[in-house]
């Protein structure tokens, strides 16, 4: 169920630029921006999505390239662009996506990469593969601690216990403490 969470708008004369807030099905956020130009054809159209584990070393390149822009260009003065009134902010209930998009393995390695270098687990917000579904089943039925599958798995301990109550093998506490005393 991706969500339209924010929506607002830059014209110029000759393109339109499009940024969207989304939450996905996973309940993550991220930043779509939508380029498009008229042509003969009629209009083009290109993406640039941005997860939230890449925002903020996205920003900072931005923030960094419009410094350099400013002291190439002292005439260009960015803190009294744009115009008088703010661009219209809408808020849209677009229609839920059915599928997460499959990432290449070096789209998949890239964010490894980053949810490491940010503290996370490895595969934090990854897609679970049937491969890891079925490890964590086996572990879990061996014996092994929650944490220790997390650590195997590149997950973590709420991943691994969400995943263990989507297979039936674990219920919640709420599920114990609500049962009637059977004795």
């Amino acid at each position: 169920m991706n969500q339209d969470i924010f929506h607002t708008q830059v014209t110029s004369k000759s393109r339109n630029y499009f940024f969207d807030i989304k939450q996905s099905q996973r309940g993550d956020y991220y930043l779509v921006i939508n380029q498009s130009k008229k042509s003969q054809d009629g209009y083009e159209r290109q993406s640039l999505l941005l997860f939230n584990n890449v925002l903020p070393d996205f920003a900072l390149a931005f923030t960094k390239s419009l410094e350099k822009l400013t002291q190439l260009d002292p005439s260009l003065n960015l803190q009294e662009s744009g115009s008088e009134s703010q661009p219209a902010i809408q808020e849209s209930n677009g229609e839920p996506k059915k599928r997460f998009r499959q990432l290449s393995p070096e789209e998949i390695a890239h964010e490894q990469m980053v949810n490491e270098r940010s503290g996370r687990p490895k595969n934090s917000g990854l897609r679970w593969s049937s491969e890891d579904r079925t490890r964590v089943k086996k572990f879990f039925l061996r014996g092994e601690a929650i944490k220790d599958i997390a650590d195997t798995l590149g997950r973590s301990v709420h991943s691994i216990t969400a995943e263990l109550k989507k297979q039936g093998l674990i219920v919640t506490e709420e599920n114990y403490t609500n049962q009637k005393n059977p004795f």
